[in-house]
């Protein structure tokens, strides 16, 4: 595996676990933005393998789209998509 590839999957390992510490935690909109930001980066790594390249934008849909993503994994992206901005600004509705 290119080591871009593996490179990008650790860190969304690294994010996931962030995630479920928040979880554990009751930091739901900590969690809900670092679930986002694991499957986003797990979603490059797999372009890289597919294109060598990645698209450098936050939008699940449009890596899904990309990849070609099963129907279940596009259905949870369509889910977790919006909390890339929810979570960060404080005048958008949050958890």
């Amino acid at each position: 595996m290119k080591e871009e590839i593996t490179n990008w999957l650790k860190k969304s390992e690294e994010d996931l676990g962030t995630a479920e510490d928040c979880l554990k935690s009751k930091r739901l909109n900590a969690c809900a933005f670092y679930s986002q930001q694991a499957a986003e980066k797990a979603l490059k790594a797999l372009q890289i393998q597919k294109f060598s390249r990645f698209d450098k934008v936050h939008d699940l849909i449009v890596l899904t789209d990309s990849v070609k993503a099963p129907d279940e994994i596009t259905e949870y992206c369509i889910k977790l998509n919006p909390y890339y901005t929810i979570t960060r600004y404080p005048d958008l509705k949050s958890l």
